[in-house]
């Protein structure tokens, strides 16, 4: 097991080397004077909120000190806004960078605060800034959470006129794509044209570490097979490793893609049987160690302090060792003989999950259930193997890319 662990060291030491690397950018930033400086550029951040900007030759400008910016073809413009920052606090007045969804004579902005909640707003033609906003108020336990979906009158009184399209108003989710989408068709609706798109480039890039346990119940079937007659106990095991997760912009900070890379491993024992006569006792021992890679589309609901979300995927492992034996004792222990079990068997396994958990701040736990084809030896038709993970991680670092 040694060599495992160490190789996993190492991944993870890698992935933490390539995500926390500071990585300038070409791109700009606009005075408070009005003079627009073309630099290579990194934003310091704090989960997704941009707390500065640094130049390469070590200048570090907040939002105070700027009127705008832009880095990856993404534009920013510096406002001073109102920011409901329910449930966590009240409502304040902060300079922030807002960046540009789409551009014309009143434009769509938005911005992710230090508490991982989106905001939206509508810059008038007169040069107002509105929060489109979505109020959560604590019912009182900490836990659960009541939403006021504020940002639907609000639009509907930014666009007075465009009543046909209060219906899909009312119907609008409080994610970047339904926003952006109703806000096109409201524009188009008053000015007979859509607003100019601004190019989304930006991932948000979350990586960090895994560690739990896994309850593993292999089985073997097959006609005149040794391993299907006999019955496999329970394999509890530790599992680890690490994970990148993947934000999109234009599928709204609810969504992302989870990749993982563990160490996965269980050993299991049958139960004696014996022949008819009692004569003859027959024991099985099966283990097995993968690296395995998850691939899984996961989904967060609320802004909540606890975030419940679901996730499914594959799992392809590879196998790295196996043993596989069974043990037959003749006459009560007079002569025993030891063969292989399963035989040759498979060194690729594929398997498939669902899940479920909770986020707080930088942790989340999760419970999954897996089922994969297992060893898929010669000597047995199907070796079924169904797996309960409980998996706590922990994310260590957050960038923009």
């Amino acid at each position: 097991m040694r060599p495992i662990k160490t190789r996993l060291l190492i991944l993870l030491l890698l992935a933490t080397t390539v995500v926390s690397g500071q990585k300038f950018e070409s791109g700009y930033y606009i005075r408070s004077s009005g003079d627009t400086i073309p630099d290579h550029i990194f934003l310091r951040t704090k989960k997704s909120y941009i707390l500065s900007v640094l130049s390469e030759k070590g200048q570090s400008f907040p939002a105070t000190q700027l009127r705008g910016m832009g880095v990856n073809r993404i534009h920013y413009v510096v406002r001073t806004v109102s920011v409901d920052l329910s449930p966590r606090k009240g409502t304040l007045v902060d300079t922030v960078f807002l960046e540009v969804m789409a551009r014309g004579k009143i434009s769509l902005l938005s911005f992710i605060d230090q508490y991982d909640k989106s905001h939206y707003y509508i810059e008038r033609e007169d040069g107002i800034t509105e929060e489109l906003g979505l109020k959560i108020l604590d019912r009182g336990d900490g836990i659960t959470f009541q939403q006021l979906d504020t940002y639907k009158q609000t639009l509907k009184e930014i666009f007075p006129s465009c009543t046909d399209i209060f219906p899909e108003i009312d119907k609008t989710r409080y994610n970047q794509n339904a926003i952006r989408e109703v806000f096109d068709r409201l524009y188009q609706c008053r000015y007979g044209s859509l607003p100019a798109a601004e190019t989304h480039k930006n991932i948000i890039i979350n990586a960090g570490g895994i560690l739990g346990f896994s309850s593993t119940d292999a089985e073997f079937t097959g006609n005149g097979s040794t391993a299907a007659m006999l019955m496999f106990d329970k394999s509890t095991d530790i599992t680890g490793g690490v994970f990148v997760d993947f934000k999109f912009p234009r599928t709204g900070n609810a969504f992302s893609v989870r990749n993982e890379l563990t160490h996965r491993k269980y050993k299991t024992t049958s139960a004696d049987l014996y022949g008819n006569q009692g004569s003859t006792q027959l024991f099985g021992s099966v283990s097995a160690s993968y690296i395995k890679y998850s691939l899984a589309p996961r989904i967060a609901f609320s802004h909540n302090k606890l975030r419940p979300f679901i996730n499914f995927g594959v799992s392809p492992a590879l196998l790295l060792s196996q043993t596989n034996k069974t043990t037959i004792i003749f006459s009560r222990g007079a002569s025993q003989r030891m063969e292989t079990l399963l035989g040759k068997v498979k060194k690729f396994e594929l398997g498939f999950f669902g899940g479920a958990g909770l986020i707080y701040s930088n942790f989340s736990i999760e419970a999954r259930v897996e089922r994969s084809n297992g060893l898929q030896p010669e000597l047995a038709e199907t070796s079924p193997v169904n797996t309960l993970f409980i998996l706590l991680s922990y994310r260590i670092f957050e960038s923009n890319r």
